[in-house]
């Protein structure tokens, strides 16, 4: 195996890893929004009349935006070195 083809490999190991790291952090978050979710339905039962569904829904809906965000934050993060300030004040 030459040296070309190992580092190709990594690259491709690496970005499986980062996406089922997503894909992992994304099952949590679901799972933290549906409890919230529930949570919240039950602490305003009186003021909040809902039913599963739509606690489903919201937390699906939830769960992408922050999704979203964990994404976009991974991508920004992976192009910028930590502690390095760029701008003009330093």
């Amino acid at each position: 195996m030459n040296k070309i083809a190992g580092t190709k490999r990594r690259v491709i190991l690496d970005y499986v890893k980062e996406f089922l790291a997503a894909v992992v952090v994304a099952a949590f978050m679901f799972v933290y929004w549906m409890a919230m979710l529930l949570l919240f339905s039950l602490l305003l039962m009186n003021l909040w009349h809902t039913s599963i569904d739509q606690i489903l829904r919201l937390a699906i809906i939830f769960t992408i935006a922050s999704g979203i965000i964990y994404v976009t934050n991974r991508i920004y993060r992976s192009g910028h070195k930590p502690g390095k300030r760029r701008g003009k004040f330093r």
